[in-house]
């Protein structure tokens, strides 16, 4: 939400046309930027990785830490972890119109627990998955919360704003057009405070779905599959 309001500012403020004046390396570089960072988060859990200590924020001391514990790779987690992939690509080839990633979770979670491939699981992790509901609150709004995922919502708005301008100037090539950065930006904006709310109603439904259901059985779900 707090990225949907800053996009909505940069555009209201005209500053949407200043992207052409961005290089394409530092676009390109921005993002693949981003993918090294979500990559790197998951390597713990994908070569079930025992570290000494608790696992570093920042990505270099994060490499140097997994490089350590590179000795303590189990190919149990592995085998799950590229499994798991592996179907998820050939359910979506063979058919596309069934739910790849829920399948794979399912078969892979029953596969751990037949074989007993002593992987760590969401339970043996997290413990239980709560089946109760707590008491209806107020959502926590401070300036602290604010300052704390300030960082994150200014990397979120600048990623919106170049992949959606980029985009949009592909979009002209296309079909002989020129966009409004500007306007761009404001329905960009628009878009994610609105769908920050639906979002979080609908992720709310789900929850309460799977606890009623299904919260016993998420506690066997392999750590490696669901990275």
């Amino acid at each position: 939400m707090v990225s949907g309001v800053m996009l909505t500012l940069i555009g209201a403020c005209g500053l949407g046309a200043l992207i052409r004046y961005m290089p394409h390396p530092v676009t390109v570089g921005f993002t693949c930027g981003i993918a090294g960072t979500i990559f790197a988060s998951q390597i713990h859990d994908l070569l079930g990785l025992t570290l000494p200590a608790a696992e570093p924020g920042p990505v270099v001391p994060k490499l140097v830490a997994l490089g350590s514990a590179f000795p303590t790779l189990s190919w149990a987690a592995v085998s799950i972890g590229v499994g798991t992939s592996a179907l998820i690509f050939v359910l979506r080839r063979w058919r596309p119109s069934w739910p790849a990633m829920l399948i794979a979770i399912v078969l892979v979670s029953v596969a751990a627990l037949v074989f007993q491939l002593g992987v760590e699981t969401i339970g043996t992790r997290f413990g239980d998955i709560p089946q109760g509901l707590p008491l209806p609150r107020m959502p926590n709004f401070s300036l602290e919360l604010f300052l704390q995922i300030l960082p994150a919502a200014l990397s979120f708005t600048l990623l919106g704003v170049v992949e959606s301008l980029l985009s949009a100037k592909v979009a002209d090539g296309m079909t002989a057009r020129r966009h409004r950065s500007n306007m761009e930006l404001v329905a960009q904006g628009i878009a994610n405070v609105a769908s920050a709310m639906l979002s979080g109603m609908m992720h709310a439904g789900y929850l309460l779905l799977f606890m009623m259901i299904a919260a016993p059985l998420a506690r066997y779900i392999p750590l490696a599959a669901a990275k």
